[in-house]
This record gives C-alpha cells, sequence and structure tokens, in this order.
C-alpha cells in the first residue's frame, strides 16, 4: 500500500497541480534526496521534501535584515486570507539585499535552488540574482512552473 502511494503521488499531483508537479518530481527524483533545497516564490513545499521527508528544505529571504519570517515588522491592518500571502510575500521580498542573500544562501549549506515562476510573486528578486550571477548557479531544469539550479561553490 505505501509503496503503491509513492509511485502514484504523482499521477494525483499532476491532474491537481500541472506543470508544477512535474518539478516536484525532478526534484524527488533528481536531486540528491539528503543535500539541503533553496526554494523561493512557493509555500507549497511537502512534496519536494521526498516521500520519505529526508530533503531539507530551506527558504532564504531576500530582504535586508529579515532570516526569518519572524524578523518581519508586524503587518499593519488585519487581513483575509486570500490578502495574507501576498502581503507576506511583498514584506519579505520589499528592499531586497543581493549580496546579503548570496551570502546567507552560501551559509545555508543548500547546494541546490528552485525559484517558481510567477507562483506567489510575479517577479521573484531572486530570478534577477541568479540572472547577475551565471557563474554561481547552473540551471539544471525548466518548464512553465520553475527553474531549477545547482549552485556552485
Amino acid at each position: 500500500m505505501i509503496k503503491t502511494s509513492r509511485n502514484s503521488a504523482f499521477l494525483y499531483y499532476t491532474g491537481v497541480h500541472g506543470a508544477t508537479a512535474d518539478v516536484w518530481k525532478f526534484i524527488r527524483e533528481k536531486l540528491p534526496p539528503t543535500e539541503t533545497l533553496a526554494y523561493t516564490n512557493t509555500f507549497l513545499i511537502h512534496p519536494m521534501s521526498g516521500f520519505d521527508h529526508q530533503r531539507p528544505l530551506i527558504y532564504v529571504p531576500t530582504r535586508r535584515g529579515v532570516t526569518h519570517l519572524r524578523d518581519l515588522p508586524p503587518l499593519k491592518e488585519t487581513l483575509s486570507g486570500e490578502d495574507l500571502v501576498p502581503a507576506v510575500a511583498a514584506d519579505l521580498t520589499g528592499d531586497t539585499d543581493e549580496a546579503g542573500w548570496l551570502k546567507k544562501l552560501d551559509a545555508s549549506g543548500a547546494t541546490h535552488l528552485v525559484i517558481f515562476d510567477h507562483a506567489v510573486v510575479k517577479n521573484p528578486p531572486e530570478l534577477a540574482i541568479v540572472q547577475n550571477h551565471p557563474e554561481k548557479f547552473e540551471q539544471i531544469f525548466q518548464n512553465a512552473a520553475a527553474t531549477v539550479y545547482r549552485i556552485r561553490k
């Protein structure tokens, strides 16, 4: 039963999540399962952790002075559930610190980075940083939902 669930999960994911499921499948089948994966521009992370939850996942904020969500200032107003994700995403991606993000990403020990396209933020700042540093990031997968990079040390 468990083996069947492991093998058929992506049939379900593909039907519901389309191209995003192909990204998750690539990550789970092609990346080393115990190496840290940095992700951005998504909050749907469970499928990337692996069926046995071995893969460490990390989010590295680009905002200057922010290491964790708890570092963000309080929201100024009460928001609906639909408005909460865009508001927090805007706070996390405002005042981007390129050099700081690269330093935090390096310190995280992540070996790969996945940037989801337009999932939460239309133009995630990590994408511009990666494009500014092709010597540090090697594209290894891309589709309409995301791009996966190997992080060069």
